[in-house]
């Protein structure tokens, strides 16, 4: 059964937090093979404002949402990143963050992904990075 686990900074509205909590499984069953909405089990996690940090400096309300978004095989690569871009938008916009504050990690027993902004991140560097350090 797919899991979606987002934390979000404490003190977000109830109805911004029902907001999510409805519009994801149904982007699920619209995006993702195989998958329907009352399949998706979402949890959502307040994070407490006294653990808000960026340059390893203390900041007020600057938790930006993140997902951990765990599934089983047989969704497509193209699925889950569509999927990720839509769910950066849901939380975007109940939210009130910038899309590219948000983060997500999909966990899948067929390779993981990591997306910021809705867009996937590879952490590797290019050939002409890798040609430039020599």
């Amino acid at each position: 059964m797919p899991t979606i686990d987002i934390t979000m900074r404490k003190g977000c509205s109830d109805q911004a937090i029902e907001n999510c909590l409805l519009q994801i499984p149904k982007a699920a069953e619209d995006i993702l093979e195989n998958t329907k909405k009352r399949m998706l089990r979402v949890s959502v996690f307040e994070a407490e404002p006294e653990m808000n940090f960026e340059n390893g400096e203390a900041v007020e309300n600057k938790i930006n949402p993140s997902v951990v978004f765990t599934i089983g095989p047989g969704r497509s690569t193209e699925a889950k990143q569509k999927f990720a871009a839509k769910i950066t938008e849901i939380l975007s916009e109940n939210l009130g963050c910038k899309k590219e504050e948000v983060r997500i990690y999909i966990l899948s027993s067929e390779g993981n992904h990591f997306a910021i902004g809705g867009r996937p991140k590879v952490f590797q560097k290019l050939p002409e990075e890798k040609k430039e350090e020599k």
